[in-house]
């Protein structure tokens, strides 16, 4: 690229790396009051180990909750949500920064691992998953740094790499889940498959390392978490393959691919093109093992390509060798293909950061969630003096009850119903009971049910 390329990419990419706080002030999008309802009773309960919904045991590891907890207890937790969003989104700053260095480590040059960095932000990382308070980015920051060191412990050969690849392994699957471990072998089969430098791989230190990871989370879910995280994951695979019809399956099968194509545009479009439409293309980093990170790309997405369903967000640990892969394709067409590419990228993050400040914040309150605060104030005034329980885990009845806690502080917290309650309120998604009151809203309908003199409030 010529300088002044580079410099427009460079303030593309700060530019980028900005919009991606743009909806940090924005209503609770989705499944987000998951994990501020957790952080919250972690925080009050000061249960370091065991992450809890509405006082009940939730089955997946604490490290997004340790990670927030601090921060929301340093910007007060009226800002609970800023703060799970603020460690979602230096999860994905993490990310980009590590797949610059694995570029560079690899033997691409600077423009290389510029545009890479660019194309991550490209499509579904900045309209929402880099920043949504999920666990998913975390998960993908420590499943790609662990990816990504092994790769240049192999390739180099540096095996003082190996150890932070297992380190990252292991926080990986405290971040969430362990698919980690999935991901991971499919990176190692690679390169004992296909890497001349795969003897390293065979030295006791090395097979003592993976082994120590590999009883890690075994060790976590008997010891630590006595069965209650992460034993959900495999019988919910197993579900998920029994469910298969024809029809649904082969529309899947046909559509993923573009499906990922048009979460990940507009530069995987732009790459798409370049790459076998415009005149010419030379590999723009002969030197890059590009074979081989292909391998892995391709290996693991393949399992989600074929499962008969899932969210794209499951794939965020693949999302930085998708980006260098449209790099790669960018960079290679001699047509101007780094000046399409910018041109592009600048409408899209422009954009991007207009729908965080702007169209989001409306959308949720008009079309999803509704003014879930006033309905939250009503259950507050109605139920005041009485005990509160709570049973919907929608995404708008995770906003309300999140807001409820907020308003509560420092009273208690909610929790789920005890099977013998007999006076109080309980907020529930289906009327099964004496409906004290009704809450509509856009997408969604609360009841207010009660029992016992608790009926007699007004």
């Amino acid at each position: 690229m010529n300088p002044a390329t580079r410099r427009h990419a460079r303030w593309l990419v700060a530019l980028a790396a900005a919009a991606l706080f743009a909806p940090l002030g924005a209503p609770y999008v989705g499944e987000e009051g998951v994990y501020t309802l957790m952080a919250l009773e972690m925080g009050r309960n000061h249960d370091w180990w065991q992450p809890t919904l509405f006082g009940m045991a939730y089955s997946r590891p604490p490290l997004f909750q340790w990670l927030t907890v601090p921060l929301a207890e340093f910007l007060g937790w009226r800002h609970v949500l800023a703060a799970t969003r603020l460690v979602a989104i230096a999860a994905t700053l993490g990310t980009a920064a590590i797949l610059h260095r694995l570029v560079r480590g690899l033997g691409g040059d600077r423009d290389l691992a510029l545009f890479a960095v660019l194309a991550f932000f490209s499509g579904d990382v900045l309209v929402k998953r880099g920043w949504l308070a999920y666990a998913d980015p975390l998960f993908a920051l420590f499943t790609f740094a662990a990816i990504g060191a092994l790769i240049l412990a192999v390739h180099r050969p540096r095996p003082g790499l190996l150890l932070p690849a297992v380190t990252a392994l292991s926080l990986a699957f405290l971040s969430k889940v362990f698919t980690a471990y999935l991901f991971y072998g499919v990176a190692l089969a690679v390169l004992l498959w296909r890497h001349p430098n795969r003897g390293l791989l065979w030295r006791p230190s090395a097979l003592l390392l993976h082994l120590a990871a590999l009883v890690f989370p075994f060790a976590w879910h008997f010891w630590i978490s006595g069965g209650r995280q992460g034993g959900d994951a495999l019988p919910v695979i197993l579900h998920k393959l029994q469910a298969i019809e024809p029809g649904p399956y082969l529309a899947r099968l046909l559509g993923y691919p573009l499906e990922t194509l048009l979460k990940l545009a507009p530069l995987s479009l732009v790459a798409l093109w370049l790459r076998y439409r415009a005149p010419g293309w030379s590999p723009p980093a002969p030197q890059l093992p590009m074979a081989l990170l292909l391998w892995v790309l391709g290996l693991n997405y393949l399992p989600y390509w074929l499962a008969p369903e899932g969210n794209i967000r499951y794939l965020m640990p693949l999302y930085p060798l998708f980006a260098l892969l449209w790099a790669w394709w960018i960079l290679g067409a001699r047509a101007g293909g780094a000046r399409l590419a910018l041109r592009w990228m600048t409408a899209f993050v422009l954009l991007a950061g207009l729908w965080g400040l702007w169209g989001l914040p409306w959308f949720q309150a008009q079309r999803k969630n509704g003014d879930y605060p006033a309905v939250a104030a009503a259950i507050l005034a109605r139920t005041h003096g009485h005990p509160l329980y709570y049973r919907d885990t929608s995404a708008t009845g995770l906003a309300v009850a999140a807001e409820i806690d907020l308003r509560r502080l420092p009273g208690p917290l909610l929790r789920a119903p005890p099977p013998d309650w007999d006076d109080g309120f309980l907020v529930s998604d289906r009327p099964e009971g004496r409906v004290s009151a009704r809450f509509d809203l856009p997408e969604h309908r609360l009841f207010l049910l009660c029992r016992g003199p608790a009926c007699a409030a007004r």
